[in-house]
């Protein structure tokens, strides 16, 4: 019984890696109608250096996050597999395969975005950018709304 229990642990993990995510409230709506005079010090066009910074930030915590639960759910299959005997075993040694087949493509694919989001990669991109040799696919990714608006303070 114990066995079923990890190995649905490791499919949930395998499946559904995002529910290890917070989730984000809405930004909340301004309370008066008065206008807001702009700040002085907000620039007119968005950072990149910044932005780039932020999308780097967060793909390496998405990545770190799929390769931790990938090699949850592979470890948890891995022992579903090791742990099964006998003509009753097969259904576990059966689930731990497949377990095993789900969750090692995971794996592999968040080891290489932590790879490519990698801080080193990060400051090759940066000095790019200072240069003005940025690829103009990183300047798209990064000049997203989502990595160009400082997050905010709570």
């Amino acid at each position: 019984m114990v066995q079923i229990y990890l190995f649905l642990t490791a499919l949930l993990l395998t499946f559904n890696p995002g529910w290890l995510h917070a989730q984000q409230a809405p930004p909340a709506s301004p309370v008066s109608s008065l206008p807001v005079a702009p700040l002085a010090a907000s620039p007119a066009t968005p950072d990149t250096a910044a932005a780039l910074h932020r999308l780097f930030a967060q793909r390496r915590h998405r990545s770190h996050v799929g390769l931790a639960a990938g090699a949850g759910s592979l470890l948890g299959s891995s022992i579903l597999v090791g742990t099964s005997s006998g003509t009753k075993g097969v259904v576990t040694a059966a689930l731990g395969i497949v377990g095993i087949g789900v969750s090692l493509p995971a794996t592999v694919i968040s080891l290489l975005n932590t790879i490519n989001y990698s801080t080193a990669h990060e400051q090759r991109l940066l000095q790019a950018l200072q240069q003005h040799r940025l690829p103009r696919y990183w300047s798209q990714r990064a000049l997203r709304p989502e990595y160009t608006q400082a997050p905010s303070s709570h």
